[in-house]
């Protein structure tokens, strides 16, 4: 079984989502840190029929554990729509 881009791509955005929401408890625990500080990051990817249903899970622990987790389901037989890419809509020059 393959990974494919789309997987690939919701899962680096759910993460992003995650390091963005918890950037401020983040850069407080990094600096509260002697040593190493540890993120733990996962991504589970589970077939239901054509969905795939996306848990992504990030935790740190500052002085309190933070651990929070994102889901979201795509559908592999929904057609993209045709619209352009961003760089396509941003005027030139």
């Amino acid at each position: 079984m393959e990974v494919s881009f789309s997987e690939r791509e919701k899962i680096s955005g759910m993460v992003n989502q995650l390091m963005v929401d918890y950037e401020k408890e983040i850069e407080a625990a990094y600096l509260a840190t002697e040593g190493v500080f540890k993120i733990a990051l996962s991504a589970k990817i589970e077939s239901q029929g054509n969905t795939k249903v996306i848990t992504v899970e990030m935790s740190f622990d500052p002085a309190k554990k933070i651990k929070d987790r994102i889901t979201e389901t795509i559908d592999l037989d929904q057609m993209k729509l045709p619209f352009k890419d961003k760089q396509d809509l941003e005027p030139a020059g």
